[in-house]
């Protein structure tokens, strides 16, 4: 490109600089449309697919001012990135399915559970605390290895926080639970000896109505760690 500008002398017209700035504005855009589009939703590398004209640029530029060899190598070595990149794309996007089938069975016993327990009411206040007890169930990951560094493809289910499970309930079981979500006040429940005398989900006594709130614990502790490092 530089040599373009140069041997037709561009960088005399102000074309060329208003050209300039119009691809520096638009280019970021046009890489990250998605993102622009939904500002507050995140999602990784392997969806940023406007990120494919980069490579595709110097193949651009290689067959067209680069000898024979280099015309040849780059786009091999540019197709077998490429066919590296839709390899492991689809095994991400298979344990994303298999992780939101898992969470989709996890919630819907869950939820069952929750509008099961005695004095329950659409409304009522309710402390879901912890992640899903990997002791509780058999692991399912069956990429680890290559989606280790990938960013949320690992593991066996989505929901980690409180949102998290008001977000999947609500959108996949159309149900709008009153998840607490203050810190304060979770923090007292979740030191309080009522939480910590109760089993991990599925245990009878997993979900329970305290002081008009249901209690849900989907985690197993060890009491013994925890009062350790909370010191």
């Amino acid at each position: 490109i530089i040599k373009e500008i140069v041997k037709n002398k561009w960088y005399k017209h102000l074309t060329l600089y208003i050209a300039v700035i119009a691809f520096i504005v638009i280019f970021p855009v046009a890489e990250n449309l998605i993102l622009i589009l939904m500002g507050d939703v995140n999602y990784h590398a392997i969806m940023r697919y406007g990120f494919v004209m980069i490579p595709l640029i110097i193949v651009a530029i290689a067959d067209k001012f680069g000898g024979k060899l280099t015309s040849w190598i780059i786009p091999i070595c540019g197709a077998v990135l490429i066919l590296c990149y839709i390899v492991t794309d689809n095994i991400g996007y298979s344990n994303l399915q298999k992780k939101y089938e898992r969470t989709y069975a996890y919630c819907e016993r869950l939820l069952d559970r929750i509008e099961q327990t005695e004095g329950y009411y659409q409304g009522i206040p309710i402390a879901l605390i912890g992640v899903v007890s990997e002791d509780q169930y058999p692991t399912a990951d069956l990429t680890e290895g290559i989606t280790d560094n990938l960013i949320g493809l690992s593991g066996d289910y989505l929901v980690y926080k409180a949102e998290d499970y008001h977000a999947f309930i609500k959108a996949y079981l159309g149900a709008d639970l009153n998840i607490i979500t203050a810190g304060e006040e979770i923090e007292k429940i979740y030191n309080s000896e009522e939480y910590v005398q109760m089993n991990s989900f599925p245990c009878e006594d997993s979900v329970k109505l305290v002081d008009e709130v249901i209690y849900v614990k989907t985690e197993n502790v060890d009491y013994d760690l925890r009062d350790k490092y909370s010191k």
